[in-house]
């Protein structure tokens, strides 16, 4: 994992609506203006149950 992660990498993945998701213990190491804005795997793996719930209806 790369957790050296600039701003400006950070405001270009926004841009390109890339969505970072990173473990929990992590997201502190980031900026604050992009702390809200950073998925956690464990949301992540949540999401794509949900989604494949969905599907298998």
């Amino acid at each position: 994992m790369q957790q050296g992660i600039s701003k400006n990498q950070l405001r270009e993945m926004e841009s390109e609506n890339v969505q970072l998701v990173v473990p929990k213990e992590y997201i502190a190491s980031y900026p604050p203006e992009y702390k809200s804005k950073i998925m956690r795997v464990s949301d992540f793996v949540k999401l794509v149950h949900e989604r494949q719930d969905e599907f298998m209806v």
